[in-house]
């Protein structure tokens, strides 16, 4: 069998990735095509076995000729599956499902975050893409109950799979970067921020946070990774409450794991998320995660006080407050939280349990 990843992006993507290596172990056929030039991503599934190509650039009549190009790629190449992934690609697809014999799976990778800050744009899509498939595949018990209960799109060609991962794919971590590190931003409390600025991460209530700690005399710092159209609010936010030697843009960076390593607590403000890697990374690397409840699939796998620090995103500056001081006063053990993280992620994100539900999803057709 045929199957063929279309993604917009050419970046590495763990969770493609693995799924790329679980179907040519199984001896599928994969093939990637992007709307990026060639990349790092194109690079790692093509020494894992699969074909790799991108679409050359239209200038003119964009969404027409993407269309015609993915039609004729399909006929050429003998596609049996096509993965479209996100809303770039999946407007694509799921036009030009009328005119190939490959059946299309649209994988939804947000939850809520269009119906909330979406544009008209995006959100026209959204339903379109929502009538016009014939399957579908959302990554959380969220995004599941909000595109069945919400957007009322109709149960029987809505699957539940979460993202699957290799975790011998992950990054290896540097213990002289982490030391440099752990003596850079030296505290008796360093945390970790890595996202996009953008206003749904709300990376604005961490550092509002950290103000009111400092303020009371808490030896707190938090790093930030990432970069966003909110990078410049960010930066005078800092200096307006006078925290450049406590809050840090770093912006983006290659070693995001020795920087998770190097922390005591990764935190995730975001109140909207698909599934998210972040705290999956952290819990790799034995680190805890503090996140928002019923954000993602974070209250599929993440249970306060168990393997992790959860709270209110309605109530989140006030809360994060309070689980920051009580880690900073030793009353929760993040080392507990953190080697607990670390099982339940390693077990819940198997690609090698994952990978059967895709299977049974293929059989469906």
């Amino acid at each position: 069998m045929n199957i063929l990843i279309y993604h917009p992006a050419n970046q590495t993507a763990k969770d493609v990735e693995a799924l790329a290596e679980a179907y040519i172990y199984r001896g599928y056929n994969v093939y990637l095509l992007t709307h990026s030039e060639k990349g790092i991503l194109h690079d790692n599934i093509s020494k894992l076995g699969g074909k790799v190509f991108s679409v050359k650039k239209f200038n003119r009549f964009y969404y027409f000729n993407q269309i015609v190009f993915l039609i004729k790629f399909c006929k050429s190449n003998k596609i049996d599956v096509v993965y479209s992934n996100l809303q770039q690609c999946s407007i694509i697809a799921i036009f030009s499902q009328f005119f190939i014999k490959s059946e299309v799976i649209t994988w939804r990778h947000h939850s809520d975050s269009v119906y909330l800050y979406g544009t008209w744009k995006e959100k026209i899509i959204d339903k379109l893409i929502n009538s016009l498939s014939k399957y579908i595949i959302v990554i959380s018990n969220f995004s599941y109950s909000q595109i069945i209960n919400v957007e009322k799109v109709k149960a029987n060609k809505v699957n539940l799979i979460h993202l699957g991962y290799n975790f011998n794919f992950f990054t290896k971590t540097s213990d002289l970067k982490i030391n440099q590190i752990k003596n850079q931003y030296n505290a008796k409390l360093l945390l970790v921020i890595v996202g996009r600025l953008i206003p749904l991460k709300r990376v604005n209530l961490a550092i509002e946070t950290i103000s009111d700690l400092v303020a009371s005399g808490y030896d707190v710092k938090l790093m930030i990774l990432g970069t966003g159209e909110l990078e410049e609010d960010l930066k005078k936010a800092i200096i307006q409450k006078r925290l450049i030697d406590n809050v840090f843009l770093i912006g983006h960076v290659n070693n995001v794991q020795d920087y998770i390593a190097a922390a005591d607590l990764l935190i995730h403000t975001s109140n909207s998320e698909a599934s998210c890697h972040m705290p999956k990374e952290a819990g790799v690397l034995s680190k805890p995660a503090l996140v928002c409840e019923n954000v993602g699939d974070f209250s599929d796998y993440i249970e306060d006080g168990f393997n992790g620090i959860v709270i209110d995103k309605n109530n989140t500056i006030q809360e994060l407050k309070l689980k920051l001081i009580d880690v900073y006063e030793n009353r929760i053990d993040i080392s507990k939280l953190g080697n607990q993280l670390k099982k339940t992620v390693e077990k819940r994100f198997d690609i090698n349990e994952i990978i059967k539900l895709h299977q049974d999803l293929l059989i469906k057709q």
